[in-house]
């Protein structure tokens, strides 16, 4: 038995186990002026925090022109004079919990529980948080307690949904709602590893897509019919991003150390590695 990257492996055990750590204690805020460098093109700007104690290596989410990008922080500082009009903010920590066993299903890491990296989890952390919309009110100054007059706050968006599509896995190339072009696309999508992430919890399923932006993908599984599919694309049809999520479940109902009407959890195994590295665990081999 032998410890790697903080998985533990044996070869009578066929699979990795994640040990599962403490949750942290509630932090403090430390006001500091903090750098991030950016993972795409290794950009390296300045915020200003005030909601997290940050520290280097950590993994955030800014305001601005880069708030779909993943940062990391490479300097923190308590001793600074700004003006805050001249700094975006640092809007979220990210971190990335992940335990439980895992083993190897084809291109796939795949856990039974799918709490050992829930979905909530990897939207936080390939979704940056949307901007709250801010919206003029008028005070009452019976229920605020200050003198009649109006404010600003801040609402959280509101999602709404309209009809979702509906197929059978083992046809979902006959599904009417789906162009041939889409199909193509999405096979590419499938071979190029785009689909990072799908689970299924109670018949609710949750996938991440990896396209120009990061995409969710939701649907409803029983048995082999998928309904109530749902992508937070803009295309108006079936898209590419939930064919190929349904792709991908199409070829772990397949496998036969899987079994589609159990809870599970499953990351492409190239991506697996790629957040154990992410997640700074120590190498003991």
């Amino acid at each position: 038995m032998k410890n790697i990257l903080g998985f533990v492996a044996g070869e009578e055990s066929e699979g990795l186990t994640v040990p599962r750590e403490e949750k942290p204690s509630a932090e403090t805020p430390v006001r500091s002026l903090v750098k991030v460098r950016f993972q795409e093109d290794q950009r390296v700007l300045a915020y200003y925090n005030d909601r997290f104690d940050l520290h280097e290596g950590d993994l955030v989410h800014v305001s601005g022109k880069l708030s779909d990008r993943l940062g990391t922080v490479i300097s923190v500082s308590t001793r600074f004079k700004i003006r805050l009009s001249d700094y975006e903010k640092i809007t979220e920590k990210i971190t990335l919990s992940m335990s439980g066993r895992f083993r190897s299903v084809s291109e796939w890491m795949v856990s039974d529980d799918p709490d050992a990296l829930a979905a909530d989890a990897v939207r936080a952390w390939v979704k940056p948080p949307r901007p709250k919309t801010r919206k003029l009110v008028q005070l009452d100054p019976k229920l605020d307690g200050v003198s009649e007059g109006w404010a600003y706050v801040e609402e959280e968006d509101e999602v709404v949904l309209g009809e979702g599509f509906e197929a059978e896995l083992d046809a979902l190339e006959k599904c009417e709602d789906l162009r041939a072009a889409v199909w193509d696309r999405a096979v590419n999508y499938l071979q190029e590893g785009r689909v990072k992430y799908i689970s299924l919890r109670r018949g609710e399923g949750t996938a991440f897509v990896e396209g120009t932006t990061w995409y969710e993908v939701n649907f409803r599984y029983d048995s082999g019919h998928v309904t109530d599919i749902y992508c937070d694309c803009p295309y108006p049809g079936m898209c590419k991003h939930e064919t190929a999520a349904l792709l991908a479940l199409q070829l772990l109902e397949k496998e036969k150390d899987f079994d589609p009407e159990r809870d599970f959890a499953a990351l492409d195994r190239d991506w697996f590695w790629e957040l154990v590295e992410l997640t700074h665990r120590e190498i003991d081999l």
